[in-house]
């Protein structure tokens, strides 16, 4: 966690403030089904699933990864399964190439 640590304190706090204001105040919901790209998402173990879940149920292609015995930085708790993850969801989804216009 030091180097999280490391980072808030050097960051602004009028801009951390501004983002989190942004977060908690704006609604989505209504967007998310427009979502086209794949979206991964990979929670902390804890009680959030069912709420993660419906929020991310109208994205025609996702997948959500719980990681047992991580919080909130699941990339630090499990540092092995987070890369795992992301490299199947990779691996599952290659990215298509673009034709050339013409």
């Amino acid at each position: 966690m030091a180097p999280v640590a490391d980072a808030v304190i050097r960051s602004d706090r009028r801009a951390i403030g501004n983002a989190i204001f942004e977060m908690v105040t704006t609604d989505l919901t209504d967007k998310v089904k427009d979502i086209t790209a794949p979206v991964l998402v990979i929670a902390a173990d804890g009680g959030y699933q069912q709420r993660i879940r419906a929020q991310i149920e109208t994205i025609p292609d996702h997948a959500l990864i719980i990681l047992p015995h991580t919080r909130h930085f699941v990339m630090y708790d499990d540092p092995a399964g987070f890369y795992k993850a992301v490299d199947k969801f990779l691996d599952d989804h290659p990215a298509k190439s673009e034709s050339p216009k013409g």
